[in-house]
């Protein structure tokens, strides 16, 4: 049986954890760390270009920290269609299965 979760509750403690850290990779694995304990998921990462300007799309994207059960992968490739799509549209992705 899965457990009640208090949305409210979860979001203040999150942005404490959040707020708490003082380095970018800290943010990062707190980020990852809290999408997996509030959500319940069994994996969770944190991928990102090297190349953040939209008017040059980059040729990679890549894994800088995971946490879960499930391998996920190191890379992904702008020519995937599916990851072109997403830069085309200029929004975020969530996929929770």
């Amino acid at each position: 049986m899965k457990k009640s979760v208090n949305y409210v509750q979860e979001l203040v403690r999150a942005s404490g954890v959040l707020g708490s850290q003082d380095s970018r990779s800290g943010l990062i694995e707190s980020l990852v760390d809290q999408a997996v304990d509030i959500s319940g998921a069994e994996s969770a990462c944190f991928m990102a270009t090297r190349n953040l300007l939209p008017s040059t799309p980059p040729m990679t994207i890549k894994s800088i920290y995971s946490r879960g059960v499930f391998s996920l992968p190191k890379s992904l490739s702008t020519k995937d269609p599916n990851i072109s799509f997403i830069f085309e549209c200029r929004e975020y992705v969530l996929i929770n299965q």
